[in-house]
């Protein structure tokens, strides 16, 4: 595990989560909430775009005995516009777009469009590549290959984005960035936010671009300054800092020890520990990680994270 990923994220994060859950209750391991799907029934996820121009991914259900292939297709086919029908939320590539192929083998996805996929709307060049890239992830994608018609792609033909030799999730998601060789000469740090739609929380994931160049805390402060401003990825986080005791390894379990600050926000917590538990998948902590205080376990980024079980959209796409 890289230890500098680990103080970066955690320095931010543990404000939103450690004393307020500590005071609401101490939780075995076993007695941690775990999002619920049905029997026989897997959680995909792929990426849909909001009224605001923000990539979201949402998770539907597939038949637990179906391939990794086939819930590769599944996803990618979501992506193309009338696979589902709504007011707030569109799909990024050309109706006519077809998948001609798509297999992942030994950690590399391929995927062979028809030309219509270069038809995209050029607004939507970069967010395709994002899109892509983070819905290849839930695979454990280390690289990916796009091809038309067999004949591979090494740029975004609308705007001549390149793209990458290596690709991979670590472009990144809503960057917001509007030079495009920026994303290709920084180091992409993926933070969660939360915002309301229709009285459901929805967890959307941000980028935040850093100089490869800077130190951990240039970075950090970065990021502090991005979590603290206002904008339209609204999200419960606080400001309250609470120091880590320790990081260890215990049988194969990563456990980090956190202080209990008495915070004086007292406030749900639940949205907070979810925004904290996805910021540290994206950092690639293994699931074994848990939380705890006085030794007592808060909670582990497995129950979290089992299923992909966030921002479920089944009504979407039924």
């Amino acid at each position: 595990m890289n230890k500098s990923k680990f103080k970066t994220v955690l320095s931010f994060l543990f404000a939103t989560i450690a004393v307020t859950s500590y005071l609401l209750s101490k939780p075995s391991i076993e007695e941690i909430a775990v999002s619920s799907t049905k029997e026989n029934d897997v959680r995909v996820i792929t990426i849909v775009k909001d009224a605001s121009n923000t990539l979201i991914p949402v998770s539907f259900s597939m038949d637990e005995n179906t391939s990794l292939d086939q819930r590769l297709n599944s996803s990618l086919t979501k992506l193309i516009k009338g696979s589902y029908d709504s007011e707030q939320y569109s799909a990024l590539l050309p109706s006519s777009t077809v998948i001609l192929s798509s297999e992942i083998q030994d950690g590399k996805v391929t995927i062979n469009f028809n030309e219509e996929f270069l038809k995209y709307d050029p607004n939507d060049e970069i967010q395709i590549l994002e899109a892509i890239a983070s819905l290849c992830r839930q695979f454990d994608a280390q690289d990916i290959d796009l091809k038309i018609n067999g004949e591979n792609l090494n740029f975004m033909p609308a705007h001549h984005t390149p793209i990458p030799e290596i690709f991979d999730s670590s472009i990144g998601i809503n960057n917001f960035e509007s030079f495009t060789q920026w994303i290709h000469d920084s180091e992409g740090i993926t933070v969660f936010y939360c915002k309301k739609e229709n009285e459901e929380t929805i967890y959307v994931p941000k980028t935040i671009r850093v100089s490869r160049n800077q130190s951990s805390n240039e970075k950090l402060e970065i990021i502090s300054k991005e979590l603290s401003a206002q904008n339209h990825l609204s999200q419960p986080l606080f400001t309250n800092c609470v120091t880590v005791v320790s990081l260890m390894e215990q049988n194969d379990i990563t456990v980090i020890e956190c202080s209990k600050n008495i915070v004086e926000e007292n406030k749900i917590i639940d949205e907070a520990m979810m925004c904290f538990m996805l910021t540290l998948s994206t950092m690639n902590f293994d699931k074994n990680t848990v939380i705890k205080v006085d030794g007592v376990v808060l909670s582990s980024l497995s129950d979290y994270l089992a299923n992909n079980s966030f921002n479920n959209f089944d009504f979407l796409f039924n």
